[in-house]
């Protein structure tokens, strides 16, 4: 399903760019044949100017050629032009090859295809483009050269490097060879430049890379943080379970009782610490706040119960009590409660 739906997008373009090619070739064609038929009247005008045709024969020739389509031929012009065109274009590309500038003896010359390498520009058709875009001379030495780079070396100009007449062909023949050279000065100006704007990237993306590991060092720092927080919490909550059963049995609770409140007077407690009010919690606060947290859990509801011996899950004075040590400077002595907006 995937491959189709990329050969009917290939074929939409193919079939978008066919349309757009058949309405050029009509515009082309008519503009030619207007530019024709304009062409004929401004000559039968002359003729009447110079008295060589009368007035009603000019018109007589006007009339037929408004009338005269001249679509075929248009296209005939259009398809002769266009062989022209490539015609001449072989030709100026033939005549390029022959290089007619004299020999120059340059003191120090680097291979063209190694010297643009060692500045990252790896392939050829890259490397006749930086050539063109920096106007960089090129020069075809008469001598292969062995190394990397070579001292008083006779070379030709290649005139045609950095224009529209540069021929792929003398490249890759001359590349091979190793005839293919630069102007050590040049090449040099040119390298350092390169390199200054590798290094002024390279430092732009360090920057970026130091900006991002500071924001992560920085959300590190948070999580630890966080993850300290919510150990100590832990660790207080392992506290008071271990502890809450130990201090309600000093008050005649049993282990399983105790037990089983610790399971809803934990996380009360911790809530009622997360959420206090500007106010403190009265006792019916704290008797709101165990019921809305036995809803949480159900599951303890009967076990209460049966422990409290009371549907209504009123808690007993020495249960609250537990609940009011667990929140110094939180609990009210009296007063009227907080949480209610009456």
């Amino acid at each position: 399903m995937k491959k189709m739906n990329m050969l009917q997008r290939g074929f939409m373009q193919y079939f978008f760019t066919f349309c757009v090619y058949l309405l050029c070739m009509t515009g082309n064609t008519y503009i030619i044949s207007l530019s024709i038929k304009e062409l004929y009247i401004a000559k039968a005008g002359q003729q009447v100017v110079s008295n060589g045709i009368t007035k009603e024969a000019f018109s007589q020739i006007v009339q037929f050629i408004k009338n005269f389509e001249l679509g075929s031929d248009a296209v005939k012009i259009i398809f002769v032009i266009g062989i022209l065109v490539v015609l001449t274009r072989e030709i100026m590309l033939k005549a390029a090859s022959f290089n007619f500038v004299q020999d120059v003896i340059l003191p120090r010359a680097v291979e063209f295809s190694s010297a643009l390498r060692k500045i990252g520009v790896l392939n050829p058709v890259d490397q006749m483009q930086f050539v063109k875009k920096y106007k960089l001379p090129v020069f075809i030495a008469t001598t292969s050269i062995l190394g990397d780079e070579i001292q008083d070396i006779r070379a030709k100009l290649y005139p045609f490097s950095r224009g529209n007449l540069t021929s792929s062909s003398i490249y890759s023949q001359n590349i091979g060879k190793r005839m293919l050279c630069l102007d050590a000065n040049d090449y040099q100006h040119i390298a350092k430049k390169q390199f200054q704007q590798s290094c002024l990237a390279d430092k732009t993306q360090l920057e970026a890379k130091n900006q991002e590991v500071e924001a992560l060092i920085s959300t590190l720092k948070a999580e630890i943080e966080k993850n300290h927080a919510l150990q100590r919490e832990n660790d207080e909550l392992k506290f008071q379970v271990k502890t809450l059963p130990g201090r309600m049995k000093k008050v005649g609770v049993t282990t399983r009782q105790a037990f089983v409140f610790a399971r809803i007077a934990i996380p009360l407690i911790e809530r009622l610490k997360q959420e206090a009010p500007a106010h403190k919690y009265t006792r019916k606060d704290i008797q709101w706040a165990f019921l809305a947290e036995v809803e949480r859990q159900p599951d303890l509801k009967n076990p209460l119960e049966e422990i409290f011996n009371t549907k209504d899950l009123e808690l007993p004075e020495v249960y609250k009590q537990v609940i009011r040590d667990e929140l110094p400077g939180l609990v009210s002595t009296g007063g009227r409660s907080p949480l209610r907006n009456i």
